[in-house]
């Protein structure tokens, strides 16, 4: 899912892993909102419309989501935007091994147009 900043794509893509996944989600969360408190409301905003029986797997290392997403039965990640930006010149190559690897249910994923 690609869209500009607070353009919905969150929304959509809760939506549509909804529809894949029902209440067996595992949401991803990426974002490090510490000092940003505009990133810690959207966060709060974000928790609040999530379904109760989701997952959540807050990460700095792609390879806990393959190893949790086995109990789910879609997984969103949101989002591969603030993933990159905290993880700069190792996000590449871990990334690289995060596709190779074994995720046998729908993966969702939502990140910026940069």
């Amino acid at each position: 899912m690609l869209g500009g900043a607070s353009s919905g794509k969150s929304v959509f893509a809760e939506r549509l892993a909804a529809s894949l996944g029902g209440e067996r989600v595992l949401y991803v969360a990426t974002a490090l909102a510490e000092g940003d408190e505009d990133l810690q409301r959207r966060i709060r905003l974000h928790r609040e419309r999530r379904p109760g029986a989701w997952g959540t797997l807050e990460i700095g290392d792609l390879d806990e989501v393959l190893k949790a997403a086995r109990r789910w039965d879609a997984v969103l990640l949101d989002s591969l935007t603030l993933w990159v930006s905290a993880r700069e010149d190792r996000a590449s190559a871990e990334f690289d091994r995060f596709l190779a690897g074994d995720l046998s249910v729908p993966l969702v994923l939502v990140s910026d147009e940069v």
